[in-house]
């Protein structure tokens, strides 16, 4: 049985593939990666480009997240890339916002952010669908609403949902058992709410239909 997996971008074959005519062209196609100005062509390529999409070939594999992180690096820095959009586990993503926003003394996680929360409207925003997990953004609010209730200030805080959908779900019968979830913890739905830009400067969200929806903490 023949094994083939992919490296650092390089495809790759056991020995027992070796004489495969497929092997060979994808091996005559392929590019070595023996370190970081080996992307020089394939950034020339992408820097015309107004996106760029990097795949994912692996779950978990070391080597490939580092390469991937080189070419968003460079992108970044050497060719004016300002916009990322990543799949990735909350906390994770939240620790390099400050440094991509230019905040250094920023929060580094989302449990510090948390923790240093005084007081205010909390934000969690559903920028657009399809998402894989809908009811996530209002597990995280319910969870917030117990996290602030334990800390004696839920009464300092305002709890808001915004989101593209007509309800608070996907589906009518959960919209509406969810939805009396929400108003029952006291938490503000904020629905048909189709973003256009994060007003920074403000602390606000803005759609399409010129709605504003203030914040002082914002999970999107």
């Amino acid at each position: 049985m023949r094994r083939f997996w992919w490296l650092s971008g390089v495809l790759l074959a056991s020995a027992a593939g070796a004489d495969d005519p497929l092997v060979a062209r994808a091996r005559d196609a392929g590019i070595p990666l023996p370190d970081k100005a080996a992307l020089a062509p394939l950034l020339e390529r992408a820097a015309e480009r107004r996106a760029v999409l990097l795949g994912e070939c692996t779950h978990g594999t070391s080597e490939f997240y580092r390469w991937r992180a080189a070419l968003s690096r460079a992108l970044v820095e050497q060719h004016g890339f300002r916009f990322l959009v990543v799949e990735g586990d909350a906390d994770a993503w939240y620790a390099v916002r400050p440094y991509l926003a230019g905040a250094e003394d920023g929060p580094a996680t989302a449990a510090e952010a948390l923790r240093a929360f005084k007081g205010g409207r909390f934000v969690a925003h559903l920028c657009e669908m399809p998402i894989k997990c809908p009811v996530a953004p209002l597990e995280l609010l319910f969870l917030a609403d117990a996290h602030f209730r334990e800390r004696g200030m839920r009464d300092a805080v305002e709890l808001v949902y915004v989101t593209p959908l007509d309800g608070a779900f996907t589906t009518p019968l959960a919209a509406e058992r969810l939805a009396g979830l929400l108003e029952q913890r006291g938490i503000a739905l904020e629905s048909d709410f189709v973003v256009e830009h994060v007003d920074d400067d403000a602390k606000a969200l803005v759609s399409y239909d010129e709605r504003r929806v203030a914040f002082d903490l914002l999970v999107s």
